[in-house]
This record gives structure tokens, sequence and C-alpha cells, in this order.
């Protein structure tokens, strides 16, 4: 017996959403990682009073905000 076309359908939009998902976020968690360890090598990660760059603070954020999508 063969699955209705609304459930081929469902599956269909589901695998996009996944393969879509995966296409974006991913490439770009792992790109921002590496200019998060660029950043810490260069010493632009601390200023001279031992505080977070903003920079790396809001690549920092943008990574967790990945890590939880």
């Amino acid at each position: 017996m063969l699955p209705s076309a609304e459930v081929v359908n469902l599956s269909r939009l589901q695998f996009g959403a996944t393969a879509l998902y995966h296409f974006l976020f991913v490439p770009l968690t792992l790109g921002l990682s590496w200019i998060l360890v660029i950043m810490g090598i260069q010493g632009s990660a601390r200023k001279s009073d031992g505080s977070i760059d903003s920079r790396q603070y809001i690549h920092g954020v943008l990574i967790a905000a990945n890590q939880d999508a």
C-alpha cells in the first residue's frame, strides 16, 4: 500500500527544511569558530584591562544562538 500524497508532500517538506538548515547553519557555526580562534591567537581577544573584545563577544553570541537552534 502506497502512502497518501499528503504524507509524501509533508515528508518532502520536512526533508527540505532539514537540508536547508544544515546547509546554512553548520558552515556558519564552523566559520565563526575559526574566526574566534584566529582572534584569540592574534591577541585581539582581550583588551588591556582584561575585558573581552566586542568582536569576539558578538561572534560568541552568534555561535551560542546557532548551537541552541
